[in-house]
């Protein structure tokens, strides 16, 4: 299995990832609602939507939801989030999306949840379901990492510590992918090494993958503010397509 098939559904990785912050996502969403990216009354799919935390502020300023994850243990704690209009199901985004075809006026894909494959091709499978469940000139935000700067700054080796439980963290680079390996120590026991990997896809990557599979960049954005991408020094690249 795939590393994303196990991983995020372990304890540890909910522990580890237990203080993402829900303000930060809150911001972000209200920037893209302010900016018209998305609207209240859209129909929007969130893909790889974890615990839920985008998908209920797009709920919360009126937009209907479907967050979908292919990890089971995050979609059940996102369903303590459901409501009339916002719902969730496990769901792996290389298979076609939920619903009808191009019936969502928007699709998004946040927070680095993209390029996890070993297969490449399966970038473009993702991209051309989203192309198909899109209603036509329907909006898709693909927020990743900016490559530049995440390699720049990458830390070979840190600790985190999560209460009594020890994450011992190591990043390196190989084959193109961002490779980080995680080992566990709770005082009793040891568990890992776990690792997670994402290709590291830059800003023209990313646009050109995007274009491949039929999608218009309309804006470019460097950071949850949703200032302007500058390619060597924005800490995210967020990207804005059009559906033809």
């Amino acid at each position: 299995m795939a590393w994303f098939e196990t991983w995020f559904d372990t304890e540890y990785y909910h522990l580890l990832y237990n203080n993402r912050n829900h303000a930060e996502a809150d911001a972000f969403v209200e920037k893209l609602f302010e900016a018209e990216v998305l609207a209240a009354g859209m129909h929007i799919l969130e893909l790889a939507c974890g615990k839920g935390r985008h998908a209920a502020a797009m709920y919360r300023l009126g937009a209907t939801v479907l967050g979908v994850d292919l990890s089971a243990n995050s979609i059940a704690a996102a369903e303590a989030l459901a409501e009339p209009g916002l719902g969730f199901a496990v769901h792996d985004m290389r298979q076609p999306m939920p619903g009808q075809p191009h019936s969502y006026d928007a699709i998004t894909n946040l927070f680095t949840s993209f390029g996890y494959f070993d297969d490449e091709a399966d970038n473009a499978r993702v991209l051309a379901n989203v192309v198909h469940a899109l209603k036509p000139g329907g909006t898709f935000v693909l927020d990743f990492l900016n490559a530049a700067p995440t390699l720049r700054n990458l830390k070979p080796a840190h600790t985190e510590l999560r209460g009594h439980v020890r994450f011992d963290i190591t990043k390196r680079v190989e084959g193109g992918k961002i490779l980080k390996t995680i080992s566990v120590n709770d005082g009793l026991n040891t568990a890992g090494p776990f690792v997670e990997q994402v290709q590291a896809l830059t800003p023209a990557d990313l646009t050109r993958l995007c274009q491949e599979a039929g999608l218009q960049v309309v804006s470019r954005y460097g950071d949850y503010h949703l200032r302007p991408l500058d390619v060597e020094g924005s800490a995210r690249c967020i990207l804005v397509c059009q559906a033809p």
